[in-house]
């Protein structure tokens, strides 16, 4: 009875500009954001090609958005993640970009570049109060 967006690495991406439009009960983001992307030079052309994409969803702006929604979002990063994604996972970057808002959990898992179910079924399990 709850909508659940999930999407991995481009996919992760996508799944988190839908959820800022769409306000799903929860959002996956695997390895699909950083606070990283707003350095200049981190996006290639393998990720979303949008028009305007980072000045609409710069990582201010997503935090914003983030902070006004009533979704739960999870973000993860493999610490065998190769380029930003496994340097995020290992200085936590994004977690303490987002660690003051209370609906945002940000989590590491020992994998590399993948959904890691055994964090995504914990962050389920923590809020299987709210289906």
């Amino acid at each position: 009875s709850k909508l659940i967006v999930t999407g991995l690495s481009q996919g992760g991406l996508a799944a988190l500009i839908n959820s800022m439009q769409s306000n799903p009960w929860a959002s996956i983001i695997a390895s699909g954001f950083s606070k990283m992307m707003e350095m200049p030079l981190r996006n290639n052309h393998r990720q979303i090609i949008i028009p305007g994409l980072n000045k609409r969803f710069n990582p201010i702006s997503i935090k914003k958005k983030i902070k006004e929604s009533d979704t739960n979002f999870l973000f993860t990063f493999g610490l065998k993640e190769g380029g930003d994604y496994g340097l995020d996972a290992k200085k936590n970057i994004t977690q303490k970009f987002f660690s003051n808002l209370k609906h945002v959990v940000v989590k590491s898992h020992n994998g590399g570049h993948i959904y890691d179910s055994f964090t995504i079924r914990n962050f389920m399990n923590q809020h299987q109060d709210s289906f």
